[in-house]
């Protein structure tokens, strides 16, 4: 009878962990990225060798990319912020540093500031120098 509850049990908690991993897969990172999720997007940054992308998904799994929204990335390094230029590529955004010093930090904090549909979310990444 203990052989048969343990079974039992060990079943139950095989299918509750799947059942867990179906519901938070949400948050897997499509890219290989970061991903945070803010009260209407999930945001994936993903670090190359030469930019930092960040991709804007909404919680129905849809990519945004469009005009009406705002966006700002500002990468905070030893106390400092410097401001991020960002451009639109196919279906995401891409930061790129206009000087070397991201390049030569070793870790910072990227702040991105997200708007659209009259809110406004916040969400920050801790990066490291490529």
């Amino acid at each position: 009878m203990k052989r048969f509850m343990l079974i039992l049990f060990s079943l139950f908690l095989v299918s509750g962990f799947s059942f867990a991993k179906e519901n938070n897969s949400e948050y897997l990172a499509r890219h290989g990225g970061i991903v945070q999720k803010t009260a209407n997007t999930f945001l994936e940054v993903v670090q190359d060798k030469e930019k930092t992308n960040i991709y804007i998904t909404g919680h129905d799994h849809k990519n945004i990319s469009d005009k009406k929204l705002s966006l700002s990335a500002i990468a905070h390094i030893n106390g400092k912020e410097y401001p991020m230029q960002l451009s639109l590529e196919n279906d995401h955004y891409s930061v790129s540093p206009s000087n070397s010093y991201l390049h030569k930090e070793k870790n910072y904090v990227l702040m991105i500031n997200i708007s659209f549909s009259g809110t406004v979310d916040r969400a920050s990444f801790q990066l490291h120098g490529r």
